[in-house]
Parts: structure tokens; sequence; C-alpha cells
């Protein structure tokens, strides 16, 4: 199925499980509607960019994300930050998600370093936290809701400040993640908004 139309049929969907029978033009209607408002609502979480480009002096930027390959790019241009990134890895590409511990794998290889030597940033305990430490890398929280940390030995940011937190990824670990999460309309890492 193409995407316009798994766009349109998860909108009939929801229709239906609301107890509308929506027809083709309704559902399409409302899949653009929502898609133009998710384009338009995309933004870069304050500080991405500034923290961005401090931890790229030191290290290499790569993004792991659970999305679509050119969904991604556009978001990470639209949002500023492409300019800060190596390495973009995304799941439909790499035919693996997170948190399964092959599309962390296939970053590593990429990018040319061992987990010893990287870091994880991203907001997601479970797609990032959980996978990145499933394969040895050390992982930060990105939780900007306050939420209470599961495990209090992992590192957790609520925003970001660029010199400090660039320091702490700084030497010759490279940073593997700053998160873009899909979290319809607007959510996410560094950059707000998800595929739908």
């Amino acid at each position: 199925m193409v995407l316009d139309a798994a766009r349109v049929e998860r909108f009939r969907q929801l229709y239906r499980a609301a107890g509308v029978e929506a027809d083709e033009a309704l559902a399409a209607s409302a899949a653009a509607c929502y898609r133009d408002a998710y384009i338009e609502a995309r933004v870069e979480v304050d500080g991405a960019s500034a923290l961005l480009a401090a931890v790229r002096e030191r290290a290499q930027v790569v993004v792991v994300t659970n999305n679509l390959l050119e969904e991604q790019k556009a978001k990470l241009r639209h949002c500023g930050l492409d300019r800060h990134v190596d390495l973009l890895v995304a799941s439909e590409e790499a035919g693996v998600s997170k948190p399964e511990p092959g599309i962390f794998e296939i970053a590593l290889e990429r990018a040319g370093v061992t987990a010893r030597h990287a870091v994880m940033v991203g907001d997601s305990w479970t797609n990032d936290v959980l996978g990145a430490r499933a394969v040895g890398i050390r992982a930060i929280w990105f939780n900007r809701a306050g939420l209470p940390a599961p495990d209090p030995s992992i590192t957790v940011l609520d925003r970001l400040r660029p010199l400090e937190q660039a320091d702490r990824a700084s030497g010759r670990e490279r940073v593997l993640r700053w998160t873009l999460r899909s979290l319809p309309p607007c959510g996410g890492g560094l950059g707000r908004g998800g595929p739908w």
C-alpha cells in the first residue's frame, strides 16, 4: 500500500472506530488536512541546533529513527537540523525498528564505532534508552515531561543546554542518536512531528 493510501486508510479506521462510516472523499480530506497541519507544526525543540552544533565539533552525530527515510530527511531540513547530522538510519531502509538491537548495530557499523564509544540521547524510554542499552550503548533520556525515571542510573535531561550537555558526550565518543520520534502532530526529540 502506498503511503498516501495508508494515511487515508488510517483515517477511515479512525472514523469507523468512532462509529462513523467514512467514504473515500471524507477519509482523504481528513488525512490531507491532518498531514498539512502536521507539516506546518514541525518545529525544532529549543536548543537542539546549538546543542547539535556543539556536539558535532567533538563527535559524529547519527540519527536513528523509526520512520521513513525521506520523511526524516524532510523533517531535519524543515527544522534546520540537517546540517548537524552526519548519518541518518531510518527503520524503513534498515529493515528493523527500535528498540530491536539490529537498528542500533547498523548505526554503529555505518558510523564506524563500537557501542563503547557511542552515546544515545532519546526521548522514548523503551525505544531509545532500553534499545541502546541492549547493545551496550550508553543512554541518556531526554525527558521533557519530567516523568520519573524507571532506572535512576540513567542520565536524564529535561531541556537542551548546549555546552553543558555537549561536554557530557565529548572526547572521542560519538553521539548515536538525537531523537526525532514520530508523535503526530507535534512531539518527539529534537524535531517535533511524526509521519502521519
